[in-house]
């Protein structure tokens, strides 16, 4: 963990005689460290305890560090009063906050994200109108998730989603959005457009299809993607001789436009940050990567509270 700040100790050195003592009460030591999770919550992810405090050698200023999971020492300077403290290699900041003050400047920071996120959702729900999706369609919660039906985090991805559905049927909705990451998966672009020229015909073909592609990732190959689908949808009651033209013709109408299709989907992606797979976003919150499913659940439980349901 590294804090990316500068600090110009010329400024600042004198010597004058140390003073005796520095204040090490545990008082003091939980409000720095209520300050410092607070103005970095990545921090949240460590341990974090605070060493003894020591008169220094700058003028006014006492001297301690921060240890980070028992092994990583950040060196800091504060005055007494911690109302100006600098992590060495770091920039001042006020770590004299009272927890009353915290908690204050903690909600007003809530509402800020709270807002940025409805921002979000308003933008990706227009973004993506008309792309599959299950679950009821005034949801009051809705998951938009980018994903590549080659990629194995997806896969995960895919029965962390099933959990949540089934655990909110009535409250959730998903919205698939197609981000085929074809450099590095030889067959994701077919299946998406495979996917695509299912849900032509039926929302629950392509469902199935979705489906069938994370369930068996390691059978599926760039030669017999198609075999594979087409042996999937043969029970679909779909008509297999459009779905043939539209998914394996590049010349055909249906498979220019499900390209058409999956590159607008690739720049709504790009337009909200989307580089790697899978990721989503919950009533316009985001989490990357294929996560458990309580980091879903903890999102939905706060746009559930931001709706008022």
């Amino acid at each position: 963990m590294k804090f990316l700040f500068v600090l110009l100790l010329s400024a600042l050195f004198v010597l004058p005689a140390r003073a005796q003592s520095a204040d090490n009460s545990e008082t003091r030591k939980a409000r720095l460290h209520a300050n410092l999770h607070f103005l970095f919550p990545q921090l949240s992810e460590y341990q974090v305890t605070i060493g003894p405090i020591e008169p220094s050698a700058v003028v006014g200023m006492e001297e301690g560090a921060f240890v980070i999971n028992g092994q990583q020492v950040q060196r800091f300077l504060t005055d007494p009063q911690d109302a100006t403290l600098y992590l060495l290699a770091g920039g001042p900041f006020n770590a004299g906050l009272s927890q009353t003050e915290l908690d204050d400047m903690g909600k007003a920071r809530e509402l800020e994200a709270a807002a940025e996120a409805q921002k979000t959702h308003e933008a990706l729900l227009e973004a993506t109108a008309g792309m599959p999706s299950k679950g009821p369609a005034d949801a009051p919660v809705t998951i938009v998730e980018f994903s590549d039906f080659q990629c194995p985090y997806c896969a995960a991805a895919a029965d962390t989603l099933r959990q949540v559905l089934t655990k909110y049927p009535d409250q959730v909705r998903l919205v698939y959005v197609q981000f085929p990451l074809d450099s590095i998966h030889p067959w994701a672009r077919a299946a998406s457009i495979a996917s695509i020229c299912a849900a032509d015909q039926s929302i629950d073909a392509f469902w199935s299809l979705h489906d069938s592609y994370f369930s068996n990732q390691r059978a599926i190959t760039k030669e017999n993607i198609l075999a594979q689908s087409r042996g999937r949808l043969g029970e679909s009651g779909i008509d297999l001789a459009a779905w043939d033209s539209c998914a394996d013709d590049a010349q055909s109408e249906g498979y220019q436009r499900a390209s058409v299709v999956i590159e607008r989907s690739m720049n709504v992606g790009g337009q909200f940050g989307i580089e790697s797979t899978p990721g989503f976003f919950v009533n316009g919150y985001p989490i990357n990567g294929a996560r458990e499913s309580a980091q879903f659940i903890d999102l939905i439980e706060r746009a559930l509270a931001d709706t008022g349901e």
